[in-house]
């Protein structure tokens, strides 16, 4: 769920050329990452790889056949 709401957050800010916000939203996570103790150099890399890929690709998500309620295969 997380993984879908990133997406949905980058993907939004970029299509609305809302740069600056991006921007911030990357600091701020960066500095939260840190706090963690994760390396404030790989977790700006990290994200701006995720944020390029999110705002530039269609959605990167496959549907999980394997989760469906088997009662849903009788139908089809």
């Amino acid at each position: 769920m997380a993984r879908l709401a990133l997406f949905w957050l980058i993907s939004k800010a970029v299509k609305r050329n809302q740069h600056e916000e991006l921007e911030k939203f990357r600091d701020k996570m960066v500095e939260m990452l840190t706090e963690q103790g994760f390396d404030p150099r790989q977790s700006e890399i990290v994200l701006g790889e995720l944020i390029y890929r999110f705002g530039t690709a269609g959605s990167p998500f496959r549907r999980k056949v394997h989760l469906l309620d088997p009662e849903d295969d009788r139908d089809a």
